[in-house]
């Protein structure tokens, strides 16, 4: 057989990824703090840029609608405006979502009650237990609850603590985060990468890529609900059940209006400019456009993932908790037929308001496990589980892993005693052993 030459021709696509699709991006991520941060610098470097801000602005922008569609707007946000609710509101209606015990959540409660604007707790257990006459075992049984709850890191006494917290609730953490931010965080703030690879054996860059990660964290979980003189985050959405179906309403004080100068439309606006001072106002004017757009798009995106999330989650709404449905970044991006990525750009430091409280969009996303009778538990119900149980157990002879396991698998649901283990863990709850109170 002879092998004859024979021309191919191959053909590369490359994308680029461009100015517009960068800011694109980094819009659709920012939080609605970040986002006004933004725009106000924006604006003051752009003279064609005018941003207005809040219901008033929005009401304003709307009062060309008359009749029945005006009325139906105004009553919508009167209802919509949740009043920006502070961070210990938001973490108390988790509380109560969660399931805690009748007895623990006033304990808890307190503990919300001490937390600084960063989240952190500011008192130490011990003087909690001292003001509220209860045992050192009930005030750290009230500390787990708190520091379940979103954003991760609250409750935390320490740097090392609200780190480690976040660590252990990211499924998709650095494998050598944990150990470096629990034996050597003194040493990684020293800039001490060398010695940390050899003392684990590891390379410099998986160090210094553990390092990344760890600056990802966020040190101070509850700065997002402080903004100089506000104590509260506003949520991006509204979740209302009007006649038995859950509807979604944003809220249009975290989406600024962004226009250009009223000048730039006057009729014959660049005529007598010659071509330089064309191009000098080209390289102003288009830049606002391409904001203007991105802003839009940031907006029809998160509706759309919001409402898909909504929709998704129905049970939960109706029954709490234990109804939470597995859901990933897939079933949205498939619903709203946007990559996962995007998805996850969009659910990116945002909070929804909901009739059972305030919540951070990723809350909905968890994976799951399949029941004996083949439908699915999400991870966050069957740690609700787990605590109850835990909650429920003699003191003279706890619950081990295994007989945790077996009582699931009672109630329908199949986990093995290492998947406990692990959801245990990640709720900061000591083993058995630990809970033994004889």
């Amino acid at each position: 057989m002879q092998l004859q030459p024979a021309l191919t021709q191959q053909q590369q696509i490359q994308l680029h990824m461009t100015p517009q699709m960068l800011q694109s991006m980094n819009v659709l991520q920012m939080s609605s703090a970040d986002l006004l941060n933004y725009l106000e610098e924006q604006a003051a470097e752009n003279p064609f840029l005018e941003v207005a801000y809040g219901f008033d602005s929005y009401k304003q922008r709307k009062a060309g609608s008359k009749g029945q569609n005006q009325q139906r707007e105004k009553t919508l946000l009167e209802l919509v405006d949740p009043r920006q609710e502070t961070l210990e509101a938001v973490l108390l209606s988790q509380l109560r979502v969660n399931g805690i015990p009748p007895e623990d959540y006033p304990l808890a409660a307190f503990l919300v009650g001490n937390l600084n604007e960063d989240g952190w707790l500011s008192i130490t257990l011990e003087e909690a237990g001292r003001q509220l006459r209860e045992p050192m075992e009930k005030m750290q049984r009230a500390l787990v609850w708190v520091q379940s709850l979103e954003p991760a890191g609250v409750g935390a006494r320490t740097l090392q603590e609200c780190l480690a917290i976040q660590i252990g609730r990211d499924p998709n953490a650095d494998p050598w985060a944990a150990v470096i931010v629990g034996d050597y965080l003194q040493e990684l703030a020293e800039g001490k990468l060398r010695r940390i690879a050899e003392n684990l054996g590891i390379s410099v860059e998986q160090v210094e890529a553990s390092l990344a990660y760890i600056r990802s964290l966020q040190p101070r979980p509850g700065s997002a609900y402080h903004h100089e003189s506000q104590s509260y985050i506003e949520p991006d959405a509204t979740v209302l059940k009007r006649n038995g179906i859950y509807v979604t309403i944003m809220n249009e004080a975290n989406f600024p209006q962004v226009s250009l100068h009223p000048l730039y439309g006057q009729p014959h606006f660049d005529s007598g400019y010659n071509q330089e001072a064309k191009a000098f106002l080209k390289q102003y004017i288009q830049p606002a456009q391409w904001l203007i757009r991105s802003l839009e798009q940031r907006r029809l995106t998160l509706q759309r993932v919001i409402e898909a999330i909504v929709e998704e989650q129905v049970d939960f709404l109706e029954e709490g908790i234990d109804a939470l449905k597995p859901m990933v970044l897939r079933t949205v991006a498939q619903k709203v037929e946007l990559h996962e990525s995007t998805v996850s750009r969009a659910v990116a430091h945002k909070y929804i308001h909901t009739p059972r409280g305030t919540f951070a969009l990723k809350y909905f996303f968890t994976n799951g496990l399949m029941n004996s009778d083949g439908t699915l538990t999400s991870a966050a119900a069957i740690k609700v589980k787990i605590a109850r149980l835990i909650e429920q157990e003699s003191k003279d002879s706890p619950l081990s892993d295994q007989n945790i396991a077996d009582k699931l698998a009672e109630q329908g649901v199949q986990v093995s005693r290492r998947t406990v283990m692990k959801y245990r863990e990640e709720m900061n709850i000591v083993s058995s052993r630990y809970r033994r109170v004889n």
